[in-house]
């Protein structure tokens, strides 16, 4: 999958013909990016809701962020967002708008007791970001349970078709380049299920194994080839067995390996087959929120090389690799999570154990670092009880 920088960049680099060294084409690509950032529009909506599980006639209670993507600090543009409740169909079953006023905004949102028990979706977004893709939405999962209506048991149909996916890393397969793929395997609740599984050659030979880490997901390692059919088979703990495909195999093409050492260093692996290429050279750009962190070019070496960098040069969260070619075109990606080394330990404490009925309640919040900054925070306060999941 490449991304709207990766777009953004092949269109300013193939727009042009660069005689620049090593270090100027890198000082292009980061001059040039940086530009974009500056001059484009990105905002994120996050919504902290008081808890993801609802009685029908209860009361959604929230608080909404409107932040700038790049640097995530309060943004003052947009003084509306939009929230909506969708169902399983992603049709919007409530909807309210909150008032934004210097980045923030509280509101609620009343459940009707006519609303049937099934798992739902909250979705925020402003005006402004209706001009790009739903996926920047804000989403969220939440279950609502009607206590009013008594399940229809004998009309009710269960769906056991699993969603199976697939995720190669770089991008692609690539034919004879050993690769990791990630897998996520969930029902239709989106529940991760447990199972065990087995990719299978055309001959019905076992290549590899599969077992879920966690939650329905893992990965596993394959060579793969184009002349092979290759078939995913999984089998449910009830017996249940659903086959799939793996991804489509290219003839040629890039691979992206990317892992942690034990030096505090991310190793960027970049392996080629191309026959028909006539140059070694490839650009590798790193970049939070689309902000250069790393550029370089780089020269493969019998088709592959190894790169190393230090975290301390990334930004922290989640670190965007990508890898163009000698023209500028970008062939792979991989998304890397950089953990932040600060972290801000929240401490809630109450000024009693034990309580009367309508007695009031006293809390106490603080943090613990030795960073001499405040912090901005929500707090919610809900019952949890066995209806909670």
């Amino acid at each position: 999958m490449i991304i709207r920088v990766a777009t953004f960049l092949l269109s300013l680099l193939a727009s042009g013909h660069y005689t620049y060294g090593q270090s100027g084409v890198e000082n292009a690509i980061v001059k040039k990016l940086n530009t974009y950032q500056r001059n484009t529009l990105q905002e994120k909506v996050f919504v902290h809701l008081d808890r993801t599980f609802y009685v029908g006639g209860e009361t959604m209670w929230m608080k909404v962020y409107v932040m700038d993507g790049y640097e995530h600090r309060p943004m003052t543009l947009s003084k509306v967002v939009y929230v909506d409740v969708l169902d399983r169909n992603l049709q919007p079953v409530l909807q309210t708008k909150i008032s934004i006023e210097n980045g923030y905004g509280n509101g609620s949102v009343q459940i009707p007791a006519s609303l049937g028990s099934d798992n739902y979706t909250v979705r925020a977004y402003t005006s402004w970001m209706k001009n790009f893709s739903a996926d920047f939405y804000f989403h969220q999962a939440i279950s609502i349970v009607n206590v009013f209506q008594r399940p229809d048991e004998k009309n009710k149909t269960i769906d056991t078709k699993l969603d199976v996916q697939f995720f190669p890393e770089g991008g692609n397969l690539i034919d004879g380049i050993k690769s990791k793929v990630a897998f996520r395997v969930v029902d239709f609740s989106g529940n991760g299920i447990a199972f065990s599984g087995a990719v299978l050659n055309s001959k019905g030979d076992t290549v590899v194994m599969l077992t879920p880490v966690k939650f329905g997901i893992g990965h596993f390692k394959i060579t793969p080839k184009t002349e092979e059919n290759y078939q995913v088979v999984i089998k449910e703990i009830n017996g249940n067995v659903t086959r799939n495909k793996l991804p489509s195999i290219q003839l040629n093409g890039y691979t992206l390996m990317v892992t942690d050492t034990s030096e505090n260093r991310v190793k960027i692996q970049i392996r080629r087959k191309d026959n028909n290429s006539t140059s070694d050279q490839i650009y590798v750009v790193g970049h939070t929120r689309e902000i250069v962190k790393s550029a370089s070019l780089q020269n493969l070496n019998a088709g592959e090389i190894c790169i190393l960098i230090n975290k301390k040069e990334l930004g922290e969260g989640i670190v965007h690799f990508t890898v163009f070619d000698q023209h500028f075109q970008p062939v792979c990606e991989r998304l890397y999570f950089n953990r932040p080394l600060n972290t801000l330990p929240l401490v809630i404490s109450s000024d009693k154990i034990n309580y009367e009925p309508r007695s009031k309640i006293i809390l106490q919040t603080s943090i613990k670092s030795d960073l001499s900054i405040d912090a901005n925070a929500s707090l919610s306060v809900f019952k949890n009880d066995s209806l909670q999941q």
